[in-house]
């Protein structure tokens, strides 16, 4: 299986937002990362991970700080989690001011030993402006 192209962002909605199915991740990419491509009016993302497949709990999840424009709190250096465990679930706040690429997207940097089977699950959503 591969990775998604990009992955997909549900926007909230002020009444309630049905969960989605989550996009899942099986193949590392440490050099590029996986997109968000962030939307119009968006200054924050709220992103639910959850490591599905790892018998040693030693998988890597980055996000990738970006450069200065547009995200002028990208000094401050990627977010790192080491040593996820098999079932965590992470809750992320991203914001734009620290890691929106040239691009407009914002990159997961994903990767495991090679002794490891990588899998994750992403659910992204929209925090729009409001």
């Amino acid at each position: 299986m591969a990775n998604p192209t990009t992955l997909t962002v549900t926007a909230l909605a002020a009444g309630g937002t049905a969960e989605p199915s989550p996009d899942t991740i099986d193949t590392a990419n440490t050099t590029t990362g996986i997109p968000i491509a962030v939307p119009a009016n968006c200054n924050q993302l709220l992103v639910r991970i959850k490591q599905t497949n790892s018998a040693s709990g030693t998988q890597t999840l980055a996000v990738k700080a970006g450069p200065n424009p547009p995200a002028f709190r990208g000094g401050m250096g990627n977010l790192t989690f080491t040593s996820v465990a098999k079932n965590a679930i992470k809750y992320l706040r991203l914001e734009t001011a620290r890691y929106m690429q040239a691009d407009g997207t914002i990159r997961l940097l994903i990767s495991a030993p090679s002794s490891d089977t990588l899998g994750w699950e992403v659910m992204v959503f929209n925090m729009a402006k409001i």
